[in-house]
């Protein structure tokens, strides 16, 4: 019986950051990693319950990033005033502007040093708004302007009866005025007129102003996860 982990290279991730990356099965009943050096980075997401696992990693030499919360919040009641909350959606004419709003917004992530630099990081984001306002990536990018400025957006992703929101992102000078909230109320006014009945979202266990955000908004811890990556 084979006692070794297999990895999946993760193909898009590799192509854009230049090196190969892997996501290690967790699930499997293994306890040795025979390829590694076929990968320049490989990653793993375990729950912070689950200890066993924990400890394998730790002996595997594998380095803890980052933890993950994900959460939910049930939709099918929630009412917003919709003549206070008109959705736009990004076009193609927005993405230079979002990426300029992306810049340096997202960093308390897990694509960070010593693994990844803060311009592949930035890079990272913008490319995945610009491909959310594509269609591409995420299903679409909601947008809130001031006259022509966006003052900030939110990306979603549609899947059956479920939203995520994939990236939500304020202008730094529009902060402490409310865009993250209305922002958070025009997703779900979205979604439910998708007939969506649960939206998802996830951060970074660094990101208390998010883990704020979303419990104030009314939103559920569903997991607690840890990122581990070994070079």
């Amino acid at each position: 019986m084979d006692d070794s982990f297999t990895i999946k290279l993760l193909e898009w991730d590799s192509a854009f950051f230049n090196k190969r990356i892997g996501q290690l099965n967790i699930e499997q009943n293994a306890t040795v990693i025979k390829n590694a050096n076929d990968f320049d980075l490989i990653q793993a997401k375990v729950l912070t319950t689950n200890y066993h696992k924990i400890d394998l990693l730790n002996q595997l030499n594998f380095n803890l990033v980052e933890g993950e919360l994900d959460f939910s919040l049930n939709i099918s009641s929630a009412k917003y005033d919709e003549n206070l909350l008109t959705i736009q959606l990004a076009t193609p004419s927005d993405i230079q502007q979002i990426k300029t709003v992306v810049d340096n917004s997202f960093n308390a992530s897990r694509y960070r040093k010593p693994w990844f630099s803060e311009p592949q990081r930035n890079q990272f984001y913008q490319l995945w708004a610009e491909k959310a306002v594509q269609g591409t990536f995420d299903d679409l990018c909601i947008l809130i302007k001031d006259n022509k400025n966006i003052k900030g957006f939110v990306t979603l992703k549609l899947s059956g009866n479920t939203a995520r929101i994939g990236l939500i992102c304020v202008n730094s000078n529009f902060h402490g005025q409310g865009v993250a909230t209305t922002l958070l109320k025009q997703a779900v006014m979205y979604s439910q007129n998708k007939n969506c009945e649960q939206v998802y979202v996830t951060t970074q266990l660094a990101n208390s102003s998010a883990i704020a955000l979303y419990t104030k908004f009314g939103f559920t811890i569903n997991t607690i996860s840890y990122w581990f990556y070994k070079t």
